[in-house]
């Protein structure tokens, strides 16, 4: 999808096409709630049956399988990045508190009828980053805001927890098992979202340079297309993360390319935010502050910015969004001081 991003970037679009762009995304947003609806009533129970990951194929749009699994955590992450663009409207008044609750309603109940447990950090940390400077200049509104994404982020915790039937300390302690501690992730996979990159750091650590600072080659962690690394090390689950993907791929050197995209899109969005007279410049520029932390987290959960369609759209429409802003900013600043 890097295409859609430097078209964004390069190509000459006024206004008006950019506002169906952020149109189209809010309507994909609203569309996530039927879909999800439709695979909780007839997937569920027929996976349910076969004994798979039933819940998990609660993904709306953005794919799943009738074996099981599918890529719920993807959806999560686009609704609450949708979410950081709504309240950031509200930050600057450019959106009613009616027509908010309204859309909030839609897009939040998605992440209810699943289960994706990666809801707890996404949605705490989207507030963190979208209301860090109110948390100073207007606390009581700032603790007003963060208990009741607290008791969301507590209702949704409970939710998955409390699908399965089994208590809840017990998924309490498997879920920090099979993503921290030496437990393998999934039923086959040896490694975990932590372990993952440990094992890299072992296998390609100061004693082999080449790989460590360069990777070993696109692909060649890919387990599902048979890359000669994957099959070195065969249902490790080596590419189980975006981040050990590229790390085993790429090396050090090619992480921290990747790592710097992040880096200069926070600081472009920053600027914008602190330059702009524009109320929308500056919300959707604090929104996408927030969406680039997300990715960011993102990349040591799933592979999916590196596998999934869906959010690599998003992700690439965001960047190249931004980039689009930044000319029109910088276009405006070199007609007004001339």
């Amino acid at each position: 999808m890097w295409g859609l991003l430097f078209a964004l970037c390069w190509l000459t679009f006024d206004e008006r096409d950019i506002r169906r762009l952020r149109l189209f995304f809010l309507i994909a947003a609203l569309l996530q709630l039927p879909f999800a609806v439709y695979e909780l009533i007839f997937f569920v129970p027929e996976l349910s049956g076969w004994g798979g990951g039933a819940v998990d194929v609660v993904a709306g749009t953005f794919g799943a399988s009738m074996h099981g699994g599918g890529a719920s955590g993807e959806m999560a992450l686009f609704l609450i990045i949708m979410l950081a663009f709504l309240l950031a409207l509200r930050m600057e008044k450019m959106l009613s508190t009616t027509r908010l609750i309204l859309l909030l309603l839609v897009v939040l109940t998605p992440l209810f009828l699943g289960e994706t447990k990666v809801v707890v950090v996404l949605l705490p940390l989207m507030f963190l980053v979208l209301y860090r400077r109110t948390m100073f200049t207007h606390l009581h509104y700032w603790l007003m805001g963060f208990v009741v994404v607290m008791l969301l982020t507590v209702a949704a915790g409970y939710h998955y927890l409390s699908l399965s039937g089994k208590p809840i300390d017990e998924q309490f302690e498997a879920t920090l098992n099979y993503n921290i501690y030496e437990e393998g992730y999934g039923k086959e996979a040896v490694l975990n979202r932590t372990t993952v990159l440990t094992f890299w750091f072992e296998q390609s650590g100061v004693h082999d340079p080449v790989s460590f600072i360069f990777g070993n080659g696109m692909g060649s962690s890919h387990s599902v297309t048979g890359g000669h690394v994957a099959k070195r090390y065969p249902a490790h689950g080596i590419d189980l993360t975006a981040a050990s993907t590229i790390l085993w791929d790429m090396g050090v050197f090619g992480f921290c390319f990747f790592i710097t995209i992040f880096a200069f899109a926070w600081r472009c969005a920053g600027r914008l935010k602190r330059e702009s007279t524009i109320p929308i410049v500056r919300a959707d520029a604090a929104a996408i502050q927030a969406a680039l932390v997300l990715f960011t987290f993102f990349n040591f959960y799933r592979p999916g910015l590196l596998e999934i369609v869906g959010i690599q759209v998003v992700f690439a429409a965001m960047l190249g969004y931004l980039a689009w802003l930044h000319r029109k900013h910088t276009l405006a600043i070199e007609i007004n001081g001339s």
